[in-house]
């Protein structure tokens, strides 16, 4: 059985040599994106704190007007596949976080300055 050695970025599916062969774009969601090979996975060791700031610094960047829309779905799926991983975590981004909130606060403004909201902490 030939062994997968390519990801595309966007839709995180999994190709092999041959299924490629004759590729202009991912196979199964057309995106004309750059993917990764397979053998270039790492594990990184990272405190999820520093996670966020390069998540919240990554996703705002990613909401420039001249960023290209593919880029923005780009850095929205990675982030999305990261917070998979450890769904009991806090969102690694702002707009995550205040949707989290939302969902846990139904009824509480968080835009309008009617309330202030402190988010609570974690439990352990």
């Amino acid at each position: 059985m030939e062994a997968k050695t390519t990801r595309c970025t966007h839709c995180y599916a999994e190709f092999t040599e041959s299924e490629l062969r004759d590729a202009t774009c991912c196979p199964n969601c057309q995106t004309t994106g750059l993917p990764c090979a397979i053998a270039e996975d790492v594990t990184i060791k990272i405190n999820w704190h520093e996670l966020r700031i390069l998540g919240i610094w990554a996703d705002n960047w990613a909401q420039r007007p001249d960023i290209p829309d593919d880029s923005k779905r780009i850095v929205a799926k990675i982030i999305q596949r990261i917070e998979s991983q450890h769904p009991e975590m806090t969102p690694l981004t702002l707009s995550g976080e205040i949707l989290k909130l939302q969902e846990e606060m139904p009824g509480v403004s968080l835009l309008r300055g009617e309330k202030v909201v402190i988010p609570p902490k974690r439990v352990q």
